[in-house]
């Protein structure tokens, strides 16, 4: 009879523990977002980007880009470092200001990778923009891009 009572309350304790989990409401997303330090700090770095590109600082875009850049185009195409920063460069709407939204980054080993949304202004054009940065010489530096046309 002892061994009946025991295995009764065994299983009686085991079971209230999946009970009990069960019953207690989700608490996820119910809190106030945060900018964390990455994001702050890519956030800054894309937005530096940008600025320098608009305004035709070759030398500054060289010095945010790895020597192995590359991006890659949804579609499969690749753009060598030099062509992208020679399209950077020739950028023949430097007045249409582009926004940065969106932004994710996640901390991968020594890398970090951001994902975002980037439009003009008028939300004509935009891209989905992933970028691979990696700790380069004491400063961060953009190692890889991958870009996709955003739905009109």
């Amino acid at each position: 009879m002892k061994k009946i009572a025991l295995f009764l309350s065994t299983v009686a304790l085991l079971m209230s523990v999946p009970m009990t989990s069960i019953a207690q409401a989700a608490t996820h997303g119910t809190g106030v977002l945060t900018q964390t330090r990455y994001v702050r700090l890519f956030g800054e770095l894309e937005a530096e980007l940008l600025k320098i590109a608009e305004a035709h600082d070759g030398v500054r875009v060289d010095q945010m880009l790895a020597s192995t850049f590359e991006v890659r185009k949804a579609n499969g195409d690749v753009i060598p470092r030099a062509d992208w920063i020679k399209q950077m460069m020739e950028n023949p709407h430097p007045e249409h200001n582009r926004t940065i939204s969106k932004l994710i980054v996640y901390e991968i080993g020594a890398h970090a990778v951001a994902n975002f949304n980037i439009s003009s202004t008028d939300k004509k054009r935009g891209l989905f923009v992933v970028d691979v940065w990696a700790p380069e010489i004491g400063q961060w530096v953009l190692r890889a891009r991958i870009e996709s046309d955003l739905p009109r």
